[in-house]
């Protein structure tokens, strides 16, 4: 047998959220037989060091600035010194160090995948020119850009301006032993400090303006009326948290509200849950939904792109349009009146995420894509 191909997986950012999710579902399953994973990544942070735990090689690579030329030259001197035959790298930043790197190493295949669209976040006209110039420049040394949604594939066409002979779609998938709960929901709630007889409404993501959660605090404000027993659950970390918490405070809801930090139990806290929602105003295709389907919870989530494709209809989720609090706050309070409905979202979205989105198969299909392009490149 020959032997497996060395592939880095490059990534600058080293906090929890889609790119950590993922690095992680290939540690697990890729195909060790034909593949050598190694991991390049921010020294300090709970990325390097969950993969740490779990028996990785994490090389240290710190960007120190939006373009590093040190850094490139030492991404590029460790992938010379392993002899890396793949690069595998993630979001924009890293894609643009990795490219440049992988020519001055000539390293055989360089892949980027695209989690996000640029224009999803909120920066500046001038440094979404900027990023969208360095990606379309670079992108000549880059084999292949995996999109994670038809609707980042769009934006990446219709807006950066690759050739759609560039892009492949590969929607992310969900490891289902991280949705296998350890606890009982009894005891779930028990240690949250939850009621057992509280309705709970969960929402996970990082606490920035691009997931949408003051939306949600506005729509929670108005459920108070009607539905006096409910309990906030906010899991993640990010730099909306004072302003969140702030809100929280003058709404009225802080004690109904709970911020509950990163969490590496979500399982558990899925566990805990009558209703997820997710009031985003821009996704790629979150892991957040793909992982309450997959736990059979019912979900309600904006009509955006990268949600849209996942919730193909009425029997999967509730769709509210982004930035309504008051539709947010109808649609949970009628699925608070009606448990068939309830439980029939559960079962539906469970039975189509176990089929058509894991990350088992993700990972199969990136690793086609791998030997594709590596075949290519060594005849």
């Amino acid at each position: 047998m020959a032997e497996p191909l060395r592939v880095l997986q490059f990534l600058d950012d080293s906090q929890p959220g889609g790119g950590m999710i993922q690095l992680h579902q290939y540690a697990k399953w890729i195909d060790r037989d034909h593949f050598r994973l190694e991991f390049a990544l921010p020294s300090e942070g709970p990325l390097p060091d969950s993969l740490r735990d779990i028996g990785e090689t994490v090389h240290p690579i710190d960007l120190k600035r939006r373009f590093d030329i040190p850094g490139i030259r030492r991404l590029a001197g460790l992938c010379s010194e392993l002899g890396v035959q793949i690069v595998h790298s993630h979001n924009a930043r890293a894609n643009v160090h990795a490219r440049i790197a992988c020519r001055m190493a000539h390293v055989p295949v360089q892949i980027s995948t695209i989690h996000n669209s640029i224009f999803n976040y909120g920066v500046s006209a001038v440094r979404q020119y900027l990023y969208v110039t360095a990606e379309r420049f670079t992108a000549r040394w880059c084999a292949q850009i995996i999109a994670v949604s038809e609707g980042i594939s769009g934006d990446l066409m219709n807006r950066y301006g690759f050739h759609p002979e560039k892009i492949t779609v590969v929607p992310n998938g969900v490891d289902l032993d991280r949705i296998e709960p350890q606890l009982d929901r009894s005891s779930a709630r028990s240690g949250l400090d939850v009621p057992a007889d509280s309705t709970v409404i969960l929402q996970v993501g990082r606490l920035t303006p691009q997931k949408g959660f003051d939306i949600l605090l506005d729509a929670f404000s108005e459920l108070q009326r009607d539905h006096p027993g409910l309990v906030l659950l906010l899991v993640g970390e990010g730099s909306s948290r004072y302003d969140l918490e702030e809100q929280a405070r003058l709404l009225g809801i802080e004690r109904q509200t709970r911020f509950l930090g990163h969490r590496d139990d979500i399982a558990d806290l899925l566990c805990s849950a009558d209703i997820v929602t997710l009031s985003s105003r821009s996704e790629g295709m979150p892991y957040t939904l793909l992982e309450a389907m997959a736990a059979g919870c019912p979900v309600i989530a904006t009509r955006i792109p990268g949600i849209e494709e996942v919730v193909r209809s009425e029997d999967l989720a509730v769709l509210v349009p982004p930035e309504d609090p008051e539709a947010l706050a109808s649609a949970i309070s009628g699925l608070l009146s009606d448990s068939a409905r309830v439980k029939s979202l559960g079962e539906a979205a469970r039975r189509y995420i176990h089929e058509h989105h894991t990350a088992r198969g993700m990972v199969e299909k990136v690793q086609r894509i791998y030997q594709l392009h590596y075949g290519r490149k060594v005849q």
